[in-house]
């Protein structure tokens, strides 16, 4: 499977009812446990995110019991990254010790 067909199955697996790949069927039904993630975290998300937009309420906080942070950066959508590498990369940065 090339990048691309990779990516559009992983949206379309997201936010759809598609059917996985089965070799990693064992791997995403740990993942549906939602265990709690202990390394130090920081989730950048873009204020304009128009694929999953920011909510309110941060839903993903108690998934994490070490350190963690949402940041919520301006002028941004959903690939970071590539739109606004500098907030990115110093968010990176901040979980360096």
């Amino acid at each position: 499977m090339g990048y691309f067909s990779g990516w559009v199955l992983s949206y379309r697996h997201r936010f759809n009812p598609v059917t996985g790949d089965p070799a990693y069927d064992e791997i995403e039904a740990l993942l549906a446990l939602k265990p709690a993630k202990h390394e130090p975290s920081i989730v950048p998300e873009g204020e304009e995110n128009g694929v999953d937009s920011p909510m309110p309420v941060d839903l993903d906080r108690p998934h994490f019991v070490g350190k963690y942070e949402k940041i919520l950066v301006s002028n941004a959508g959903h690939h970071l990254p590539q739109e606004v590498p500098k907030p990115y990369a110093d968010a990176v940065m901040r979980l360096l010790p």
